[in-house]
């Protein structure tokens, strides 16, 4: 925006320049030709119809350049307005999917010794119960074995509101991804960004642990795309590992 007012301001200068060079040149060709015409008085009229017919397509010449100069002007503020229309209907979208991510996961809810445990603690229950699970599994010996059958064990009996949990999330994703063509990757990012500073560490580790196992591949592609796991997950699972030593240890 910035750029075109400045560009508008120096062609602005440069007809106003252009206007009192044609002025300045005009008054002093009416001085010379009066010079040496004066006494010529019935010359004096074919002198205004030369100096008409010089100046009129002039003149002409720079009304048509004026309009166009507005209709470009005009176009430009239409497409500036288009876009920034546009942009609020993103925006307004992506705050309705992430009003309703906030209404879900206020709603998710598990019980534990008859204590209801709802909200954000959901997950973090939930990640507890996962490792709990996954140390059940000793009789694997692959670790990504055990955390598969640990996960869908968890997911069997979470389903119901885990499905409904993630839909909505790859929903939010996937109308970012969506929009990579109409707006800019910077704001792309502050979107995924935003996403991210909703989800809590629990959350963000039983994302990736769902995408790997049962979540849509272009959930995971989208995901990847915008480099969300550090590490490619690798932290996530260390740290995961890191709690499931530290359970077995206390156990």
């Amino acid at each position: 925006m910035k750029a075109i007012n400045h560009s508008n301001k120096k062609t602005s200068i440069i007809i106003i320049y252009i206007i009192i060079g044609l002025a300045c040149y005009l008054i002093i060709l009416f001085i010379l030709l009066s010079f040496f015409i004066n006494g010529f008085t019935d010359k004096f009229g074919n002198y205004g119809d030369y100096i008409n017919g010089f100046a009129m397509p002039i003149i002409t010449l720079f009304g048509v350049f004026m309009a166009y100069k507005a209709f470009l002007s005009q176009s430009e503020q239409l497409k500036l307005q288009q876009k920034e229309a546009l942009k609020q209907r993103i925006e307004n979208i992506f705050f309705q999917l992430l009003n309703c991510y906030t209404n879900i996961v206020s709603n998710m809810r598990c019980e534990d010794n008859n204590i209801i445990i709802n909200g954000k603690e959901y997950f973090e229950k939930l990640y507890n119960k996962l490792i709990c699970l996954y140390s059940e599994e000793d009789h694997l010996s692959e670790d990504k074995t055990k955390l598969l059958m640990a996960w869908r064990r968890l997911n069997d009996v979470e389903k119901g509101q885990l499905s409904h949990y993630y839909r909505n999330l790859y929903q939010i994703f996937k109308w970012v991804y969506q929009q990579r063509e109409n707006i800019p990757m910077e704001e792309q990012e502050e979107l995924i960004d935003l996403i991210k500073a909703q989800l809590s560490t629990y959350e963000i580790s039983l994302l990736y642990f769902n995408i790997e196992y049962f979540g849509a591949n272009d959930f995971k592609e989208i995901l990847n795309f915008y480099n969300f796991f550090p590490s490619d997950g690798e932290s996530i699972i260390q740290q995961f590992k890191n709690h499931v030593a530290l359970f077995e240890k206390k156990r």
